[in-house]
């Protein structure tokens, strides 16, 4: 029973589209590239995959995955008169089958998420779709054109410069009619230090989840934070400016760290560790200088700290909606319906509250 439960997992993390099948080919391709080709005939590969594939429609169930791993089609019993005939029959056929069959288990073992000593291509088994990171060099390309535009138009540059206040880009307490500057101000940023660390880690962190998870699901995270991050400063801190993709930053941050929540079974401990520590030790640091801007220094500073946490808070709620998940646990489908519904209401009330506020404004 344990056996079983072992090659359950594994095939749950072939099963990477939570399909409950996969393709032979895809299964054989596998094999193939952990080097089992060099192990066992071609054709003798083939010709046992084939007849795992009991219905003979091009794809193995979990049942027939499980069953041929569990060295259920190893006597000869299992195989046609036919196939019998042709490749001899007896004990001497029936041992060289039992020897190719334990060769592909031990294969599809090595190359299966669920074996420690493959953890370091947790990233690239996660992406076997193909993902190149478009969406994140593509903003910040924009963001740093954005900068080097206000630079030369504003002949000023330095580690707090320039300010562009007057962009039609930055968020204003004055102008929060003009509805795009909730999400324009992504694009603006206050200074050289502002935007190299914004890029710094925006690229770290956001690329290496868009490999695995791919420019749609990045696109949505980034701009999920963003917005949150507007909308809350418009109702919370209202007056104060916004520029910059700090709230973005943190909702990459925040999906990074929903992402090892999500996979958490499937990565060791000293995988989980390092990334946590890190993400940790860069939130901690940077909220903190941000709110001792804003409070601890003699000249007022108005860094918009609320954009930080609302834009890591929609980060987290977006991100376990939406990141892939490996191997989907009971626990992992109730965070999921949690985190929508704790996000789609606390949307819905900061708009609320936001419209609120603008028409009590007016009068």
């Amino acid at each position: 029973m344990e056996e079983r439960r072992r090659w359950d997992a594994v095939f749950s993390q072939y099963d990477v589209h939570h399909q409950n099948f996969i393709t032979v080919e895809t299964f054989k391709r596998l094999l193939h590239e952990g080097g089992l080709r060099e192990e066992i005939d071609g054709r003798r590969i083939k010709q046992l995959l084939d007849f795992a594939d009991r219905n003979r429609d091009g794809y193995l169930t979990r049942t027939e995955f499980l069953d041929f791993m569990m060295g259920e089609i190893t006597t000869d019993d299992d195989f046609s008169p036919e196939e019998n005939r042709r490749t001899g029959g007896g004990r001497e056929v029936e041992s060289d089958r039992k020897r190719a069959v334990n060769k592909i288990r031990r294969m599809a073992m090595k190359e299966s998420l669920g074996s420690e000593d493959r953890i370091s291509d947790y990233t690239t088994v996660m992406s076997e779709d193909g993902f190149y990171p478009v969406f994140i060099p593509l903003v910040s390309i924009v963001q740093l054109a954005v900068f080097i535009w206000y630079c030369v138009d504003m002949k000023e540059i330095s580690l707090s410069g320039p300010v562009p206040i007057h962009s039609i880009f930055i968020f204003d307490p004055e102008k929060h009619v003009q509805l795009w500057r909730f999400i324009t101000y992504m694009f603006v940023h206050a200074g050289i230090e502002h935007i190299a660390a914004n890029l710094l880690f925006q690229l770290l962190i956001g690329i290496l989840l868009e490999i695995v998870h791919g420019p749609l699901r990045m696109m949505v995270i980034y701009f999920a934070g963003v917005l949150a991050g507007s909308l809350a400063t418009a109702v919370i801190d209202p007056n104060v400016f916004l520029c910059g993709g700090s709230a973005g930053v943190y909702a990459l941050l925040a999906a990074y760290f929903a992402n090892i929540i999500m996979n958490w079974s499937e990565m060791s401990w000293i995988f989980r560790l390092i990334r946590l520590i890190g993400l940790a030790i860069y939130a901690g640091l940077d909220f903190g200088m941000a709110i001792y801007r804003r409070y601890g220094t003699k000249e007022e500073s108005q860094v918009a700290y609320m954009a930080h946490v609302a834009g890591a808070l929609a980060g987290f709620l977006v991100g376990v909606v939406i990141l892939r998940n490996i191997k989907k646990k009971l626990h992992e489908q109730i965070l999921f319906w949690i985190c929508l519904v704790i996000y789609v209401i606390l949307i819905v009330l900061l708009l609320i509250a936001y419209i609120a506020i603008e028409f009590r404004t007016d009068d």
